[in-house]
């Protein structure tokens, strides 16, 4: 509450509240008053296993059709207790992994402090089904 790069001025006395007892509850808490440093959180390993096959036929002198089939996340498809591969993300039509966001906004203040607004901590993350499935590509490219 009392570093130099934040105005909590605008902010209502329970909105302040919440905020920092969300960041004090957080993993976040370590680094107060300081920068997070780079590669300070990790995500879990990840079992993705794709397979692409390809088949060049020749036609004609250099002209060639090239047939291919690709089988994404192959390893779901095999066993999902060995490549139990999920993706998760705060809204479905994304492909982000795992990232949670406050809920609120931020502005300037005229002296160049950072005035934040917070409304709700992020919510959980959603499961998003499209990017997990297994799923098989067929086709052809023709060159010449």
């Amino acid at each position: 509450m009392n570093d130099p790069r934040f105005d909590f001025s605008q902010m209502p006395a329970a909105q302040r509240d919440a905020f920092l007892a969300y960041v004090a509850s957080s993993e976040l808490q370590r680094y107060a008053g300081g920068i997070v440093p780079k590669n300070a959180f990790y995500e879990p390993w990840v079992n993705r296993l794709d397979l692409k096959l390809t088949q060049d036929v020749k036609i004609y002198g250099p002209a060639k059709l090239q047939l291919f089939f690709d089988f994404i996340n192959f390893g779901s498809f095999l066993s999902k207790k060995m490549f139990g591969y999920t993706e998760l993300s705060p809204f479905a039509n994304t492909d982000v992994f795992r990232t949670r966001t406050l809920t609120g906004t931020t502005t300037y203040g005229p002296d160049g402090r950072l005035r934040p607004t917070y409304t709700a901590e992020p919510a959980g993350f959603l499961i998003d089904n499209t990017q997990t499935r297994w799923r098989i590509q067929l086709g052809a490219k023709l060159s010449f």
